[in-house]
């Protein structure tokens, strides 16, 4: 199977696009077989390539396997788990591992700045979280609602230190923290390859006992068939903390490539 528009014919976004990979049109005629199929990420800093072995359409409804290595500037780590997808309901589950290059855990204390956070006196800052993310992406209007619900256990954080999570961009103490993400996303042209999205973004860190609000816009541009520019512009809205940009959720700014091929 060749790579696929992202994004359907009629503006509108499908049942597959908020979520998943890798993002493609609606395919109601498809059989459902064993695949393979990639996305990377290309931006500033990173590169992330993600690939998913399933069965069922890797257009819409499948279930399967995700491997997701991560290298950047900053960080390196990988995440591997399993996704269920039945549009607009995605479910995934897995394993991330994370070890900073220029970080280290953070000694306690009641508030942190930019630089603070840049702390690399002690040991590298690394941990394993046990992850879960419910999205649901109901077609509602032109758009589509977003909504997605995570659960993170945090494990190999020192009980009398802190961390500083690039995932999650916060500074938490292990290890649980809860986020819900809640937002619209319509199409802003007659073909629908230019979409917008408006969303809100909660964290709960219960142990630190501390709240994280968030705020802003994210950008989907249909460039080709199976590439795609993709920018999240979401900064900080309240904070216990003053981290800048490294607060907020910047962390797409770059082009996403998509394929799927059968077994």
């Amino acid at each position: 199977m060749h790579a696929q528009p992202l994004g359907g014919t009629d503006g509108a976004p499908t049942p597959a696009a908020p979520v998943g990979v890798p993002l493609g049109p609606r395919d109601p005629d498809r059989e459902p077989s064993a695949f393979v199929s990639t996305a990377v990420d290309i931006g500033y800093q990173y590169l992330r390539p993600r690939g998913s072995v399933g069965y069922g359409n890797p257009w819409g409804s499948w279930v399967g396997v995700d491997a997701n290595p991560l290298v950047s500037g900053t960080a390196a780590g990988g995440y591997g788990g399993v996704r269920l997808a039945l549009p607009p309901v995605n479910l995934r589950a897995g394993l991330r591992y994370l070890y900073s290059f220029r970080k280290s855990f953070l000694p306690i204390q009641e508030q942190y700045n930019r630089r603070d956070i840049e702390f690399s006196d002690g040991d590298p800052a690394r941990y394993l979280a046990w992850e879960t993310e419910l999205t649901l992406s109901p077609i509602v209007g032109p758009g589509y609602i977003l909504s997605e619900s995570a659960l993170t256990y945090m494990t190999g954080v020192p009980s009398d230190q802190y961390v500083y999570t690039e995932q999650l961009r916060i500074v938490a103490k292990a290890p649980w923290i809860f986020r819900q993400q809640l937002g619209y996303v319509f199409p802003i042209d007659e073909a629908g390859a230019l979409k917008i999205g408006i969303v809100g973004e909660y964290l709960r860190d219960p142990d630190r006992e501390t709240d994280t609000v968030r705020g802003g816009i994210l950008l989907r541009m249909r460039i080709f068939q199976d590439l795609e520019a993709r920018g999240n512009f979401v900064p900080v809205l309240f904070s216990p903390d003053e981290l800048g940009i490294k607060g907020g959720d910047f962390g797409q700014l770059g082009i996403r490539w998509t394929w799927a091929e059968d077994l």
